[in-house]
C-alpha cells in the first residue's frame, strides 16, 4: 500500500488533513521562501485557519533553513496578513508549479467549501504562474472533482460525526474501543505485508493508542513480521455513528492506492459487516472510495501535460460549445425522453454575484449566460426545475421524495394553462441562445414547481425557491430590466425572513441571515445588516454546542460578514454594476 497522501498527515492518524507533495528539496532557497510565502497567503485567503492547516504550516515552515524568514512567515500567519503576491523565481520547472498549484487547490477545499475570494486568489496565482487558459481550465476541473468528493461524504455519514476534527476524536474513546481501532488500522496497513514510511508513521500513531503493554507487544510483533491479524468484531458499546467514522478512515488509507486491490476489497467488505453497515451505505462507501482512487491517479499525469502561455500570449476563448455539452433526460412526471440539458463542462470559470450564487462564465474575452441555459424543461408536461435530480438520466434512478405521492396530479391539473403560456417558446426549447421573456418563464415555471411540492412548508424547499428567485433577479438585473429584478428580490427577503422565524435548521438558517445581510448591504439598510451581523456573532459563541458542520460553516461565515459590513459602500447599488463589483476601465498610457 503505498501512493501520494493528499488528504493525511504522517505522524498521526489524520485522513482527513493534507500533507505537502511538492518536491521542496529541488528548489533554491528563494524558491522554497516563495513556495512558503505562497501557501501561507493560501491558507489566510479566507481569514480562517482550520486545524488541518495549522499541521501543515509546520511542515511549510520546517522547510525555510532562514531564522529571520522562518519568524516572518510566523508574524504573517498572527496577524493574518500575507506578502503581496508575487511572480515565481526564476529556474523553478513548469511542472513543480502545476505541483504547487494543485496543493494549493487542496488547501482551497479542505473544508469542502470554496468562496469567491479563494477563486480569485487562485486565478491571480494561475497567472503569475503563466499557465495557459486551457490548462487552468484543467487544473480547476481536477479540484471540482476533489471538492465534489470531500462533499459527497456528507452523504452517508451521520451529523454528529466530524470528520474535520482529526484525530482528537479518538483520545474519548475508551482504552478497548481504541486498541480495536488500532488493531483494525494495522490490519489494513499490513495487508500488503509490506510498509513504506509513510504508514510506518501511521502504524507508529496506531501502536501509541494501546495503553495495555501485552497488547502493545502483541501488536509490535504483527508490524515486526509483517503480519496482518485477522478482523475482529468491536466492542459492543461502539457507538455506530463512530464506526462509520471508522469505516471512513480505512477507506482513506486504503484510497492511498493507485488501485483497489481484490484483497483490499474484500476487507473493506468484512470490516463493514463487523461494524453492522448496511450494504447501501457500503456501496455508497466503495463508490466514494474508487472516487478518490480516480481521482489520486489523475493529478500526476495532469502535472506532466503541463501548458504554460506564451510571452504576451493571449490564447482563443473557448466557444461556447465547449462550455455546454447537450444532454436529454426522462422527465418524471409524465415519461418524455426530449428533456433538453446544457451540461456545463467541469472547470468552468463561474463568476458569482453579492449574494454567492453562481452567474455567469467568463473565460478570456468569452461571456456566458450560464443561468440562460440552467432551468430544464419537459416539453410535454411543462414541469420545470434547475436541479438535475429531479429528472431521469439513468434506466435505474428513481424519483425523488418531492415528485412522489400527489405532486404528479397535483402538477398536471395546470398542464392547459402552461401549454398557453409555453406556446409562444416552443421554439426555444433546447436552443443555446433563448429569448430573455422565455428564461424569465423557465424561472418562474420553476419556483411554482418548488412551491407546489412544499405543501407542509418544508425550510429547506423554502430555500431552494429562494435560490430560485435570486438567480432570476440576476438573469432579470443583466437583462436590463431591474425593477423586476428588485422584485425577485423581495420575494427573496420574505422567504429568508419566514425562514428566520420557523426553521430550527443551523445551516439554513445561516444561509438565510448571510442572504438578509447582502440584501440589506444592498438596500443601504445599516440597522438591519447590522442585527444579521450579530445573529452571527451570537452563533459564534454557541461554539460546541453547534453540530461539526454548523460549526464549520459558522467559522468560515462569520469573518466573510465582519468583513464585508466593514466595506459595507462597496455592495450599494452605486458601487455594483448589477449584482457584481463594476470593472474599472483599463487606462491608457499617454504617448508623446
Amino acid at each position: 500500500m503505498g501512493g501520494f497522501l493528499f488528504f493525511g498527515l504522517p505522524g498521526g492518524l489524520d485522513f482527513q488533513g493534507f500533507c505537502m507533495s511538492v518536491p521542496v528539496n529541488h528548489l533554491n532557497a528563494a524558491q522554497k521562501k516563495w513556495y512558503a510565502n505562497l501557501v501561507v497567503a493560501a491558507i489566510l485567503a479566507d481569514q480562517k485557519i482550520v486545524k488541518s492547516e495549522i499541521e501543515f504550516l509546520k511542515q511549510i515552515i520546517s522547510v525555510i533553513d532562514n531564522p529571520a524568514d522562518k519568524k516572518a512567515l510566523l508574524s504573517q500567519v498572527e496577524t493574518k496578513k500575507a506578502s503581496p503576491l508575487v511572480p515565481p523565481p526564476p529556474g523553478i520547472p513548469p511542472q513543480t508549479l502545476a505541483a504547487i498549484y494543485l496543493e494549493l487547490c487542496l488547501i482551497m477545499i479542505s473544508d469542502s467549501e470554496f468562496d469567491q475570494e479563494e477563486r480569485d486568489f487562485l486565478a491571480q496565482i494561475a497567472r503569475l504562474m503563466n499557465f495557459s487558459d486551457r490548462y487552468i481550465n484543467d487544473l480547476n476541473g481536477w479540484m471540482n472533482t476533489g471538492l465534489e468528493w470531500k462533499k459527497r461524504q456528507q452523504n452517508f455519514l451521520p451529523p454528529e460525526v466530524d470528520l474535520d476534527s482529526g484525530p482528537t476524536w479518538l483520545v474519548s474513546l475508551p482504552a478497548p474501543q481504541r486498541e480495536w481501532y488500532a488493531q483494525v488500522m494495522i490490519s489494513t496497513i499490513l495487508l500488503d505485508r509490506e510498509v513504506d514510511s509513510m504508514e510506518m508513521e501511521f502504524l507508529k500513531a496506531a501502536i501509541s493508542l494501546v495503553a495495555d503493554k501485552g497488547k502493545k507487544n502483541l501488536f509490535l510483533g504483527y508490524i515486526k513480521n509483517r503480519f496482518s491479524p485477522n478482523l475482529e468484531a468491536p466492542p459492543q458499546d461502539f457507538n455506530p455513528a463512530k464506526l462509520v467514522r471508522v469505516m471512513v478512515d480505512v477507506i482513506l488509507l486504503i484510497a492511498l492506492d493507485d488501485k483497489i486491490s481484490v484483497n483490499e476489497s474484500t476487507h473493506l467488505e468484512r470490516l463493514s459487516k463487523l461494524c453492522s453497515i448496511s450494504a447501501t451505505q457500503f456501496s455508497a462507501l466503495m463508490a466514494w472510495c474508487a472516487q478518490r482512487v480516480e481521482w489520486n491517479n489523475n493529478r500526476n499525469p495532469l502535472i506532466g501535460a503541463v501548458k504554460m502561455a506564451g510571452p504576451g500570449a493571449k490564447e482563443a476563448a473557448p466557444k461556447p460549445k465547449e462550455i455546454f455539452t447537450p444532454r436529454i433526460f426522462e422527465c418524471f412526471i409524465c415519461g418524455s425522453k426530449e428533456v433538453n440539458h446544457f451540461h456545463l463542462r467541469v472547470g468552468a470559470a463561474l463568476v458569482s454575484n453579492l449574494f454567492g450564487r453562481p452567474s455567469f462564465i467568463k473565460e478570456g474575452d468569452l461571456v456566458v449566460d450560464y443561468l440562460r441555459h440552467k432551468i430544464m424543461v419537459c416539453p410535454r408536461c411543462f414541469f420545470a426545475s434547475g436541479e438535475k435530480a429531479f429528472f431521469k438520466k439513468e434506466a435505474t434512478d428513481k424519483p425523488p421524495v418531492h415528485l412522489q405521492g400527489n405532486f404528479k396530479s397535483q402538477w398536471g391539473h395546470g398542464l392547459d394553462l402552461r401549454k398557453k403560456r409555453f406556446a409562444p417558446f416552443l421554439s426555444f426549447l433546447g436552443a443555446p441562445d433563448p429569448d430573455l421573456e422565455f428564461v424569465k418563464l423557465c424561472f418562474e415555471t420553476a419556483a411554482q414547481a418548488q412551491e407546489a411540492m412544499n405543501f407542509n412548508n418544508a425550510y429547506e424547499l423554502n430555500w431552494e425557491v429562494a435560490k430560485t428567485r435570486m438567480d432570476e433577479a440576476e438573469v432579470l438585473m443583466r437583462g436590463g430590466q431591474k425593477a423586476e429584478a428588485l422584485e425577485q428580490l423581495a420575494h427573496v427577503r420574505h422567504l429568508c425572513e419566514q425562514m428566520m422565524e420557523t426553521c430550527r435548521n443551523d445551516l439554513f438558517l445561516m444561509q438565510a441571515a448571510k442572504t438578509l445581510f447582502f440584501l440589506a448591504l444592498y438596500r443601504e439598510d445599516k440597522p438591519d445588516a447590522n442585527r444579521y451581523l450579530n445573529f452571527f456573532m451570537q452563533l459564534g459563541d454557541k461554539g460546541d454546542k453547534l453540530d461539526p458542520n454548523s460549526k464549520a460553516q459558522a467559522s468560515k461565515l462569520l469573518p466573510l460578514v465582519k468583513r464585508s459590513f466593514d466595506n459595507k459602500e462597496q455592495f450599494t447599488p452605486s458601487a455594483l454594476d448589477g449584482f457584481h463589483p463594476k470593472v474599472e476601465p483599463v487606462k491608457k498610457n499617454k504617448t508623446a
